[in-house]
């Protein structure tokens, strides 16, 4: 039996709650979703902040569980430095 594919979309952390859970505001769909961290990201211990964009997968089993299987990276620009406070 092969093993089916879920629906996966682009989605922003919005909030870290806890161990493994993430709060993901999903635009496309209009949701802001519960995600846990999956497979290799957590194998790997793939750091994820409250700015990155990242794709969620929804299960084909299980309708309500989500799961985080790529890091974009930050989604908002750093703020400008001060270049004055630079050493010569």
């Amino acid at each position: 039996m092969a093993k089916e594919n879920g629906l996966v979309v682009t989605g922003e952390v919005m909030q870290n709650l806890g161990p493994g859970g993430y709060a993901v505001r999903v635009p496309e769909l209009g949701l802001d979703v519960t995600a846990t961290v999956g497979g290799k990201m957590r194998q790997f211990k793939i750091s994820i902040l409250p700015w990155d964009s990242v794709d969620v997968e929804l299960s084909p089993y299980e309708p309500t569980k989500w799961r985080i299987t790529y890091r974009h990276g930050k989604s908002k620009p750093k703020p400008p430095q001060d270049s004055s406070n630079t050493t010569s």
